[in-house]
């Protein structure tokens, strides 16, 4: 048996408000944002949630919800199997996947099973909802195992992180004086600390994230490239081939053909 084995799968598309601002379930449940933010409180724990996020909750809590922004999300209710007792105190509330891209395909495809009927699509959901934990218990793991005297991650910055994904994914980008200060923070303060803790400037890194997404767009779907442009969070097609174009010396044209198998 899976370690969560899946019961039901509700995907919902750029909801405005909650129909009930608390809830209780009788069975473990799962949030996943794909687009947008909300607010929730769990037991005696509250925070922001947005791409980026898992937000669980055990079975008969109370789960308090408001939505910040037009929300679109994944609900996936489900049990722990008999082997995975202590499974339930290692989730946690809030759940927070690195790997966006990999993420970003998952929940791609778990889009495109939602609505369809048939044992095999059950199974694949459940291996898409599956791979999303271990996603998470891996990067957990591998946080856990850095090596001695490594540099923690810094918390501020991982925030700074989730509240960028959670901008450019909305189509809202937040001006970087906005996300400065609501972290107490200067804008070079941001710019400084971000770079070290990720390598990149953050406006490189919402690029990179962008172009990601574009390049998956373009090999798994045959959407036009004005369409590409507006889940990229680009504002035309001809700026996004401009910019993809300087990024990787390739029309988004030609990338699709080369990758098309």
């Amino acid at each position: 048996m899976a370690a969560f084995e899946l019961l039901h799968h509700i995907y919902w598309r750029r909801k405005p408000k909650f129909d009930l601002s608390r809830d209780r379930y009788d069975y473990w449940t799962i949030f996943a944002v794909t687009e947008g933010t909300f607010r929730y409180r769990i037991g005696e724990e509250t925070g922001e949630a947005g791409f980026g996020d898992l937000i669980a909750c055990p079975p008969g809590e109370w789960f308090g919800r408001e939505t910040l922004s037009p929300l679109s999300f994944h609900v996936f209710h489900f049990h722990l199997s008999s082997a995975e007792g202590g499974a339930g105190a290692r989730l946690g509330v809030r759940l927070t996947i690195g790997d966006t891209e990999r993420l970003a395909s998952d929940y791609r495809y778990l889009e495109l099973a939602y609505g369809q009927t048939g044992e095999e699509t059950r199974s694949r959901a459940a291996h898409l909802f599956n791979d999303l934990l271990m996603l998470r218990e891996t990067e957990r793991l591998t946080a856990d195992d850095r090596p001695p005297g490594a540099e923690p991650i810094d918390p501020l910055m991982a925030k700074a992180k989730r509240l960028l994904d959670s901008s450019w994914q909305t189509g809202e980008m937040q001006a970087m004086g906005q996300i400065a200060g609501s972290l107490g923070l200067t804008p070079v303060q941001l710019t400084r600390r971000f770079q070290r803790a990720y390598g990149l400037l953050p406006s490189d890194y919402v690029k990179e994230q962008r172009l990601r997404l574009a390049c998956c767009l373009l090999k798994e779907t045959t959407l036009s490239l004005d369409r590409i442009a507006e889940r990229c969070g680009y504002e035309t097609g001809p700026y996004l081939s401009r910019v993809f174009l300087s990024a990787f010396g390739i029309r988004p044209s030609e990338y699709r053909r080369s990758h098309r198998i």
